[in-house]
């Protein structure tokens, strides 16, 4: 039996859609009806019979895929703030949330699929933030420093003009210091939102090439979180395919249904773009508490739409949209 592979990258649900495939179109028997484990994720998947469908991260990892069948998880920008946020939750069951994501942030991120979100931000935010501050409010008498540790080994009297009176903000992220700063999250999710060709998953995505010798066939991730859509695509997938097979439409209902249940952010677009709609057109409301993706992509929107940064808060987001319209 020729296997046809689903390439995609983590939270993209190609577990789930090689169960649907392999139950649905190869008829292969399974232990269970669905293959969904506590977190919601579709990895208990057991077969009672050889499978025609295997999934795997094979563009990112460089497995070759050369005269294979493949069909290619796809998603666009519209799909990138519910991806990156059930991709955070779901990738490799490590169940990281983003709510609190500020809290134990390093260990929370220690592991394949984010590891280099990790390095990114202490990159980005942590490496040269404390030298760079303490250059911009220097005497012209004060040590010239290059590392954290020799900020920590200048005279009191100047780390205590520093932080008390110029306000140095001196942040650690690291194992002894876990948590990350909320405003540093948002905004490194709102770049990543402003930037979308340049987002680590659009990244991974790009590297979703494949041989001539292939024959590849594009699943919209965007079709997942619609039951009429996701059966139409598994329809048209057997169509292209050319599988003959009598496909139980109750059955794959029931099933994707199930699916469904188990997606918490499949209508957060919908959720963000309705609250940035009610700002923008000058409503007076007070904001939801909401997990610092959504705020980081709110903040996007908002710069996108108005042509003006929204500034960076570090003693927290807003709490009423006056205090935007105000800005």
């Amino acid at each position: 039996m020729v296997m046809i592979h689903i390439d995609f990258i983590g939270g993209a649900h190609g577990n789930y859609l090689e169960f649907v495939c392999n139950r649905i179109l190869g008829q292969v028997p399974t232990a269970a009806p669905t293959p969904f484990n506590a977190l919601g994720g579709a990895h208990q998947k057991t077969y009672l019979g050889d499978i025609m469908f295997q999934c795997g991260h094979y563009s990112t990892k460089n497995i070759s895929l050369v005269d294979s069948t493949v069909i290619s998880i796809q998603f666009t920008t519209d799909d990138l703030l519910a991806l990156q946020c059930i991709s955070l939750l779901r990738a490799g069951d490590h169940n990281v949330d983003p709510e609190k994501l500020e809290i134990n942030t390093y260990n929370k991120l220690d592991n394949v699929h984010y590891r280099w979100v990790r390095e990114n931000i202490i990159s980005q935010y942590f490496n040269n933030q404390l030298v760079d501050s303490y250059q911009a409010v220097a005497d012209s008498s004060w040590p010239t420093i290059t590392t954290v540790a020799e900020y920590l080994q200048l005279p009191n009297h100047i780390r205590e003009e520093c932080e008390k009176v110029h306000n140095l903000k001196f942040y650690q992220f690291d194992a002894e210091h876990p948590n990350c700063p909320r405003h540093i999250l948002r905004e490194f999710f709102r770049i990543g939102f402003l930037q979308p060709n340049l987002h680590g998953l659009a990244l991974n995505q790009a590297q979703m090439v494949y041989h001539k010798s292939c024959q590849v066939r594009r699943f919209e991730f965007g079709k997942f979180y619609s039951l009429d859509q996701f059966i139409q695509e598994i329809h048209d997938l057997a169509k292209c395919l050319e599988l003959v097979v009598d496909i139980d439409d109750v059955e794959l209902s029931n099933l994707h249904q199930e699916f469904l249940k188990r997606q918490p952010f499949k209508h957060s677009k919908q959720y963000c773009d309705n609250i940035v709609s009610r700002i923008i057109a000058r409503e007076e409301f007070e904001l939801p508490n909401i997990n610092v993706i959504y705020e980081g992509y709110i903040d996007a929107r908002l710069q996108q739409l108005l042509g003006r940064t929204i500034p960076i808060n570090e003693d927290g987001w807003f709490t009423h949209s006056l205090q935007i319209h105000n800005l």
